[in-house]
């Protein structure tokens, strides 16, 4: 009788376990996720600020050269 309560317990205690890691790995899932996605955004703005910067550099540096041409 005692043996079966204690595999009872056992087996509570197990699915419940089972259920807290099922959960901190989706949380972390989403966490990870949710991370990645502002980093992908960053990335792309910083991206893109640099095209605008290089691409303002060489406007410069044309007219630059076509000043200095005339």
């Amino acid at each position: 009788m005692e043996t079966e309560k204690l595999k009872a317990i056992h087996q509570a205690e197990t699915e419940k376990l089972k259920a807290t890691y099922q959960a901190e790995t989706e949380k972390l899932k989403a966490i990870h996720q949710a991370e990645t996605e502002k980093l992908k955004a960053i990335h792309q703005m910083e991206t893109e600020k640099l095209k605008a910067t290089h691409q303002q550099e060489q406007q410069q540096l044309q007219q630059k050269q076509q000043n200095e041409n005339r």
